[in-house]
């Protein structure tokens, strides 16, 4: 929440009735938005440091790192295509 406060997308209230709102319009803000702010490179492989004389262990963060952006590339693209609304919206359709 602290990166989404940080980033202008919700505001807090405090006391009794208080909490989180979103600060933006639902229908402005995509899902993509809210990966970039609290989940980008997150699919990014965590490989181990490796021998250099090693073939395979030497290009394997390079390789993986480019395919794995990739694959956030073509997430942003779907994930553009739902906004917060729709998100509301579908949840209140599964009352």
């Amino acid at each position: 929440l602290s990166l989404l406060k940080k980033h202008k997308f919700i505001q807090s209230k405090e006391g009794t009735g208080g909490g989180f709102i979103f600060a933006r319009d639902l229908s402005e803000i995509n899902l993509w938005n809210m990966y970039q702010i609290t989940s980008e490179g997150a699919l990014q492989p965590k490989c181990p440091e490796s021998n250099d004389q090693c073939i395979v262990g030497s290009n394997m963060r390079k390789v993986l790192f480019a395919i794995f952006l990739g694959a956030e590339e073509h997430l942003g693209e779907y994930l553009k295509n739902y906004t917060m609304k729709e998100v509301v919206d579908l949840i209140n359709q599964e009352r």
